[in-house]
C-alpha cells in the first residue's frame, strides 16, 4: 500500500467523497448506520465470511470513541473487494481475505500458510505487516471514499510470538483528514493480540 498511486489508475467513480476532520461532539445522523455484511458475491480470489469471526467484535465496536463509527461506511464490502483486485492484487498472493467494513473499521484474515511462517514455525513479521496495512486501508477507505489513500508512516509492536495458524487484524481509524491515523490489533482466532500497528495514510487530492 505504500506504493504511490498516479493519477491514470482506475477508481471507483462512485465512492462518497472524503470528508473533513470529524469533529467529537457533532449529531449522529438522524438516520441509523446500516450494516454491510457481504451480501453479494465477492470477486474470486477474495471470499468473504460475511460473520464476525469467532471471538472477535464486530467491526463497529472497534471504534469506541471515533466520532464517524455510527455512520454508513463509504463503500461496501463486495465493492471494496474488486478495489482491491485492481489496486492491490498482491493480498490475493497472500491470500489476504477480508471480511468486513465500515466508516473507519475493517477486519481482514491472514489464512493459515506455511510461506507465512519464519524459522521456529511463527508468522513471519513482515506477513503482519502486509495484514495490518490491508486492514487499515480499508478502514480508510470505509471511513473517506478516497481509493488512492497510501500509507505515510507504519510502526509495530510485536507483543508476543504468533503461532502458526489464521491471524485476524481488527482495524480502527482514530482520527481522518488529511492525514488519516488508526491502529490495527492482530491475533489468532480466539488468542491474546500478537502485535500492534500504528499507521498514518495520506489522501492524495485533499
Amino acid at each position: 500500500m505504500n506504493d504511490p498511486r498516479t493519477s491514470d489508475r482506475p477508481t471507483i467513480g462512485h465512492l462518497a467523497p472524503a470528508s473533513d476532520d470529524p469533529v467529537p461532539g457533532d449529531p449522529a445522523p438522524s438516520d441509523p448506520a446500516p450494516s454491510h455484511p457481504a451480501s453479494g458475491h465477492p470477486a474470486s480470489g477474495h471470499p468473504a465470511s460475511g460473520h464476525p469471526a469467532p471471538g472477535h467484535p464486530a467491526p463497529g465496536h472497534l471504534a469506541a470513541g471515533y466520532p464517524g463509527a455510527d455512520r454508513p461506511a463509504a463503500i461496501d464490502l463486495p465493492r471494496f473487494l474488486v478495489l482491491m483486485e485492481s489496486h492491490h492484487p498482491f493480498s490475493a498472493v497472500l491470500g489476504i481475505r477480508m471480511e468486513a467494513i465500515g466508516h473507519g473499521t475493517a477486519r481482514a484474515i491472514l489464512p493459515e500458510n506455511p510461506a507465512h511462517q519464519r524459522l521456529g514455525g511463527i508468522v513471519a513479521g513482515p506477513m503482519l505487516m502486509a495484514l495490518a496495512d490491508v486492514a487499515l486501508y480499508a478502514a480508510v477507505v470505509g471511513a473517506t471514499g478516497n481509493s488512492e489513500a497510501v500509507t505515510a508512516s507504519l510502526t509495530i509492536n510485536f507483543l508476543r510470538k504468533c503461532p502458526a495458524g489464521e491471524v485476524v487484524a481488527e482495524a480502527r481509524l482514530l482520527k481522518t483528514g488529511r492525514l488519516c491515523a488508526g491502529e490495527v490489533l492482530l491475533s489468532p482466532h480466539g488468542g491474546d493480540p500478537v502485535a500492534q500497528v500504528v499507521s498514518t495514510w495520506a489522501l492524495p487530492g485533499r
